[in-house]
């Protein structure tokens, strides 16, 4: 974290942005295009794409067990849960283990 950063400066610029930027490529590996990535959470083509291109998300390195909550949270949004709801709690279960 940037020391002149907030928590949830530190969160939202860094975490979240390289959090989904996992997701997408988990997606992506689990066979899913772009298209429906982009659907299942919540977000544009273009940031679908510039995840995986590595124009974004690329500002945060995960632990192991950071990546297991990761793939915890997408099973929750491939099943239906609520994307948001599963970002937010991925996000601040995400952050516990920084």
């Amino acid at each position: 974290m940037k020391s002149n950063m907030t928590v949830q400066e530190h969160m939202v610029n860094e975490i979240l942005p390289s959090m989904r930027k996992s997701m997408s490529l988990i997606l992506i590996g689990r066979g899913n295009n772009q298209r429906k990535t982009a659907k299942l959470l919540g977000l544009t083509e273009g940031a679908v794409s510039q995840y995986l291109s590595g124009k974004r998300g690329m500002e945060y390195l995960f632990s192991t067990k950071q990546i297991q909550i990761i793939n915890k949270y997408v099973a929750k949004i491939i099943k239906g849960k609520d994307t948001y709801d599963m970002q937010t709690l991925c996000l601040d279960e995400v952050y516990k283990f920084e």
